[in-house]
């Protein structure tokens, strides 16, 4: 490698350097090279650009810095590690039916509303039709029915369902161990 001449240096055989002797000079090919030919690709591929044609000593450290100013790059920019969201407690429901989770969902071909209990997460499939003189499992017809009269009808269904505690093994229990 060697001086040719002033502002110019001979690399390989044929590839000739332009040397970036300015400050100015060197923010303006840094913007044209950044913005224009790599479209905000970063530090590398500029740098990747600039160093064909150009030199200037630290340009890999001045290209960095610009970079790191570019509102563009920084609004595309995400963070690689994710973000940790604070735990909360949420209430828990006194009786049945208190807190109810709906969710729509597709099911051979037709739409139905999913609504879980989160006391006892009792889960039931609702379809969601056109009206059709099909009848439903509370004996009335199929179609959109506002959430008031659901929960009425579901309430009904939790009357009809009875509870049961699993029976008791007191033999196990560790007051009657020896």
């Amino acid at each position: 490698m060697g001086l040719l001449a002033t502002g110019s240096v001979l690399t390989g055989v044929t590839k000739r350097l332009t040397i970036i002797e300015g400050e100015e000079e060197r923010r303006r090919l840094l913007k044209d090279y950044h913005v224009r030919k790599t479209n905000h690709r970063g530090v590398r591929e500029t740098v990747s650009l600039l160093r064909r044609r150009y030199y200037w000593p630290k340009m890999t450290k001045m290209v960095g810095e610009g970079l790191a100013h570019c509102e563009v790059c920084a609004r595309a920019k995400y963070f690689r590690t994710p973000q940790e969201t604070p735990q909360m407690v949420t209430p828990t429901p006194e009786k049945p039916l208190d807190v109810v989770e709906t969710d729509l969902v597709f099911l051979d071909g037709a739409i139905r509303q999913k609504l879980i209990d989160r006391l006892t997460r009792f889960t039931y499939n609702y379809p969601l039709q056109a009206k059709t003189g099909k009848r439903d499992p509370f004996g009335e017809k199929r179609g959109v029915y506002d959430y008031k009269s659901l929960l009425v009808r579901l309430r009904k269904i939790y009357s009809r369902i009875k509870a049961t505690d699993p029976p008791s093994d007191t033999s196990s229990s560790p007051d009657t161990m020896d």
